[in-house]
């Protein structure tokens, strides 16, 4: 987030070293911001390629439609996970300047963009490959062993992001529909009970969990959080 401090202009990309941009990515992505001004937070499709045959085999990538469409993407319960590295982001100053104090040491700020700007209905999807995505073994999120500590740390970085997002709400006056305030709520249940689950192993909100499945990234994870807390064994994902 430092970085964007440094930065100049009212359109703002984000870049990782090792991904390569089309020519005309910037033409483009900006030619769709100024035609469409609700736009918060515009995210291009992308083109991985892999730098390791373990980590091809291993990938299992979202697919994607590079049909040249533009689409709003929905607000659900799982607004939590994101969908597109921030390598494919283009966003506004302004919005950069309204989320910047929300965010904290440990949150990517590719996640603070897409979450906030989902939140208020800004977050958009450009179905056209504007990046080539080179894939590692390095990559965040290539595959990795996940034990209780990490799943608890992860946990406890979840309730923080949503005590940042609900003081965003009030601090900011953010209007929101009957709907996403139901979501909201489940999701800060969900990630309370996912917590006492994990930390202190209470069997209880384990089993309440059960009623809070679409919160999850995948439902199997419901399933491998009780493996890892009854046997502590840890888990390839």
């Amino acid at each position: 987030m430092q970085g964007i401090e440094k930065t100049r202009g009212d359109l703002l990309f984000f870049a990782d070293q090792d991904d390569i941009w089309e020519a005309e990515k910037l033409e483009k992505m900006c030619a769709v911001m100024e035609q469409h001004p609700e736009i918060s937070v515009l995210a291009s499709d992308y083109m991985p390629f892999y730098m390791d045959a373990a980590v091809d085999k291993a990938r299992n990538e979202e697919k994607m439609q590079s049909d040249g469409t533009l689409e709003q993407y929905p607000f659900d319960t799982g607004f939590l996970y994101v969908h597109r590295p921030g390598c494919v982001y283009c966003t506004r100053r302004s919005f950069a300047e309204k989320i910047k104090l929300y965010w904290f040491e440990k949150y990517p700020h590719d996640a603070l963009f897409w979450r906030y700007a989902n939140l208020t209905g800004g977050l958009y999807l450009y179905h056209e490959p504007l990046i080539r995505f080179r894939r590692h073994a390095n990559n965040a999120s290539s595959v990795a062993t996940t034990g209780l500590a990490k799943k608890t740390a992860d946990a406890v970085y979840y309730v923080e992001v949503l005590k940042k997002l609900e003081q965003f709400i009030k601090e900011q006056n953010i209007i929101l529909s009957d709907r996403q305030k139901r979501i909201i709520g489940k999701v800060i249940r969900y990630s309370r009970y996912r917590l006492r689950f994990l930390k202190d192993h209470s069997l209880l909100c384990g089993i309440r969990l059960i009623r809070y499945l679409d919160c999850y990234y995948a439902p199997k994870t419901w399933i491998s959080d009780w493996i890892i807390v009854l046997f502590k064994k840890e888990m390839k994902r």
